[in-house]
C-alpha cells in the first residue's frame, strides 16, 4: 500500500478533533462543534466517529483507493466546505463474509471507512446501530454492492472500506474496493445515489 508523505493542513483539525472528543466527550455540545466544522447539510451525511489512534491495535488495509485533490476545493481545512465526494463501494457477497468469518471468531464487526494522512491511517465508525454501507437503490438487478461516500477536499489521500472489531481493537479493509464515481455538487449525491450515507 502506497502510503502519502506530503503534509495535510486537515491534520490540526484532525488531531485537535480526537483531544475534544477524549476530554469533553460526546455530547450535544460536543456534536454540535464538530458539526460546525465537519458537517454537511446533505440528508445523507452521517458523523463519524474518528477512532483515537491511541486506541487501535492493528490496521490491515488491504485494498484503497486513490482520491486525487480537488483543486478548486475550499482552501479553508473544513470539510463542510467541501462540496464534492467520491464513492466506492466492496461486492456485497465478499464483504458479509469477512463480517461472518469475524462474528464466529467471537467478534462484533461494525462497517468502518478509512483514509491515509500523512502515512497514518485514520478509522471511522458511526456511534449508533446504523449500518454505514448501503447499496443504492436504483442499482442494477442482480448486482449487489455495497458503497459509501467520502468527501473531497485539496489534499490526495487514500480510501478504503472495511470492518472495525472493537473485541481486538483492530482494521480489517475490504479485499477488493473500487472508485465508483466523484459527485458534485454534493447537493446531487442523494439523486444519484439514493440511499447511500455521506461521510
Amino acid at each position: 500500500m502506497k502510503t502519502l508523505e506530503r503534509p495535510s493542513p486537515l491534520q490540526a483539525v484532525l488531531d485537535f478533533g480526537e483531544r475534544a472528543q477524549q476530554a469533553i466527550g460526546r455530547s450535544r455540545m460536543a456534536e454540535m462543534a464538530v458539526s460546525a466544522v465537519a458537517g454537511s447539510a446533505s440528508p445523507a451525511y452521517r458523523q463519524a466517529a474518528w477512532l483515537p489512534r491511541a486506541g487501535i491495535q492493528a490496521v490491515t488495509m488491504n485494498e484503497t483507493v486513490v482520491v486525487h485533490d480537488n483543486p478548486y476545493a475550499s482552501r479553508l481545512p473544513f470539510p463542510r466546505l467541501w462540496d464534492t465526494a467520491i464513492i466506492m463501494g466492496t461486492p456485497k457477497d465478499e464483504f458479509e463474509a469477512l463480517k461472518q468469518k469475524f462474528r464466529e471468531a467471537g467478534d462484533e464487526p461494525k462497517d468502518a471507512v478509512t483514509y491515509v494522512s500523512r502515512g497514518i491511517p485514520r478509522i471511522g465508525i458511526l456511534d449508533s446501530d446504523e449500518a454505514l454501507f448501503h447499496e443504492a437503490s436504483n442499482v442494477i438487478p442482480g448486482y449487489s454492492e455495497l458503497k459509501v461516500g467520502m468527501r473531497r477536499g485539496r489534499q490526495e489521500f487514500e480510501a478504503g472500506m472495511g470492518v472495525w472489531l472493537p473485541g481486538s481493537r483492530q482494521y480489517v479493509g475490504a479485499k477488493t474496493l473500487r472508485l465508483i464515481a466523484m459527485v458534485e455538487p454534493i447537493d446531487d449525491f442523494n439523486d444519484d445515489f439514493p440511499g447511500v450515507l455521506l461521510t
